[in-house]
């Protein structure tokens, strides 16, 4: 992918980072920049209304679909991704979580009410709690016993 833009952009050959998953990379400026591209406005005025990160994100997942053989642009899959516009995201006062976006599957009720299964599930809980403590004295037992014992 890198080297396919790099193609497309020479000033860009050798600059970009090879390490884009890196545990340090910095969360803030990466915010950052993506709301910076956010507010970037090409093209005319009916162009500046599209989700700019939006199309260069698709862009890619449809190089990445190509690459893996899929061909094709992306799609939208529900329960699964969903290509969202800004005005999407604003109806949701912003808030990113992507099930209000790719929606979840329905479950199947099960006909217990609520309180009735909530109890079921709470005293299993508790029931293994208890044969937790059990476990653990045992364990303690043992290590004790093989001398490791505090």
């Amino acid at each position: 992918m890198r080297s396919a833009i790099e193609g497309d952009n020479p000033s860009l050959k050798g600059v970009l980072p090879r390490d884009y998953a890196r545990p340090s990379l910095d969360k803030p400026k990466l915010g950052q920049l993506i709301d910076l591209i956010a507010t970037i406005g090409l093209g005319d005025a009916e162009s500046r209304k599209q989700d700019i990160l939006g199309r260069v994100y698709e862009y890619f997942l449809s190089k990445f679909a190509e690459k893996e053989g899929k061909g094709g642009a992306y799609e939208d899959r529900p329960f699964f991704c969903k290509s969202a516009t800004m005005d999407d995201i604003a109806s949701h006062d912003f808030v990113l979580t992507p099930g209000r976006y790719v929606g979840a599957e329905a479950v199947a009720d099960d006909g217990i009410p609520f309180e009735e299964k909530m109890a079921e599930l709470s005293d299993a809980l508790y029931q293994q709690m208890r044969e937790s403590v059990e476990l653990d004295a045992v364990i303690r037992d043992n290590l004790e016993r093989l001398g490791f014992g505090e």
